[in-house]
């Protein structure tokens, strides 16, 4: 049984990945086909052999993403995809806020009824889809909370009321 050397191994895997990398590239319809290299296969006498296996000139992985990433870009351009969109909630979040932490079961269905009852007009049934991912960020930032003040009880115990404190102390 031979001993494998671990440089020598990594190196033979950076050289399979490339090789996978350049494969998958060359098959994709977006990214243009990488010039054809000799297929690589794994050897164990390539990681435990004294020499390492020569490097023949490949092609840079990078460009291809390069490629990708223009193409994507390119697409977003020609089909008009916008990314961002003017937040129908603006000026509401407080309330809602404040709804959710008076009664945090009350759902985004109930709540979205309420606005458009308080704004007719101003919100479309597509919208509850932001509605709902707004109240999942602010249901985890108040369970978060919750944890950090919980934590600190079991730390450090309940925190005293400002009167017992005045009165172990001295203060009057």
């Amino acid at each position: 049984m031979q001993a494998l050397d671990p440089i020598r191994l990594l190196h033979q895997l950076e050289q399979l990945q490339q090789a996978v990398f350049r494969c998958a590239s060359g098959c994709s319809a977006v990214i243009a086909p990488l010039p054809s290299v000799t297929m690589r296969v794994f050897s164990v006498d390539d990681c435990s052999v004294a020499t390492l296996p020569e490097v023949r000139n490949v092609a840079d992985p990078t460009v291809g993403l390069e490629t990708l990433y223009r193409e994507q870009e390119r697409r977003k351009r020609v089909l008009g995809w916008r990314r961002t969109h003017k937040d129908p909630f603006e000026g509401e979040w407080e309330q809602i806020f404040s709804w959710l932490v008076a009664n945090p079961e009350r759902s985004s269905g109930d709540i979205f009824r309420e606005l458009q009852h308080r704004s007719p007009g101003r919100y479309q049934p597509l919208q509850i889809r932001t509605l709902q991912r707004g109240m999942r960020k602010i249901r985890a930032s108040l369970l978060e909370a919750r944890k950090e003040q919980w934590q600190e009880e079991v730390i450090r115990g309940p925190s005293p009321s400002p009167v017992s404190e005045r009165c172990s102390t001295g203060i009057s």
